[in-house]
C-alpha cells in the first residue's frame, strides 16, 4: 500500500475513509487480471442515490497503468465518457469509483441477446462513440482500445466509452501515436 501511495500520490489524491463504509458491493460484474469490477451502492440512503461501478484492483498491480487511466478520467466531464466519482487505497486494494452504466457493455448485450445489433441501434452507439472520441481528442487523449468491451450502455441509452487502461496523452501534434 505505501509503494502504492509513493507511485500514485503524486497524480492521484486518495479519499482517506474506508470505502467498506460507504458502500456496499451488490453484485459482480466482472473479472480480470487486473481485479474486478461490482455494482455498489452507498450505504447512507441507498435509495436515493444511483448505484456506482466499484473496480477493485490489488495494490501490487501494475500502477503506471492505473495512474494513467484516473488521471484521464478525473478530467473528463462528458456524457459520452464514463464518469470518475473517487478513488480509495485501503488494505491493500485500490478501489476506484465511477458511474453505473445500467445497460452494461456493447458486447454483454450481444452475447446475451444472441443477436446482432440492428442498423439504427448501430447509429446510435456509433454517434455516441464519435462524439466520445471528439471531445478525448479536443484535450489531446487517445483511447487505443475501442472494442464491444469498452462501450457502456447507459440507463438512458447513452453509448459511453469506458476502461482507459491504454489510453494516452498526447504531448505534440506530431506525436507518432
Amino acid at each position: 500500500e505505501e509503494n502504492a501511495k509513493r507511485i500514485l500520490g503524486d497524480h492521484i489524491r486518495f479519499n482517506e475513509n474506508d470505502p467498506n463504509e460507504i458502500f456496499t458491493l451488490v453484485e459482480l460484474l466482472g473479472e480480470g487480471s487486473y481485479g474486478a469490477v461490482y455494482k455498489g451502492l452507498y450505504r447512507d440512503n441507498p435509495k436515493d442515490l444511483s448505484p456506482v461501478a466499484i473496480k477493485i484492483i490489488p495494490a501490487e498491480e501494475d500502477l503506471t497503468t492505473l495512474e494513467k487511466e484516473i488521471s484521464i478520467l478525473k478530467k473528463c466531464t462528458s456524457a459520452y465518457i464514463v464518469q470518475f466519482f473517487d478513488c480509495f487505497l485501503h488494505d491493500g486494494e485500490l478501489w476506484i469509483i465511477m458511474e453505473f452504466c445500467m445497460g452494461g457493455s456493447v458486447s454483454d448485450m450481444i452475447d446475451v441477446s444472441g443477436q446482432c445489433l440492428v442498423e439504427s441501434e448501430i447509429r446510435s452507439v456509433c454517434a455516441c462513440i464519435v462524439l466520445g472520441l471528439c471531445y478525448l481528442h479536443s484535450s489531446h487523449n487517445i483511447h487505443r482500445d475501442l472494442k464491444a468491451g469498452n462501450i457502456l450502455i447507459s440507463i438512458e441509452g447513452l453509448a459511453k466509452l469506458a476502461d482507459f487502461g491504454v489510453s494516452a496523452q498526447l504531448n505534440n501534434t506530431i506525436s507518432k501515436r
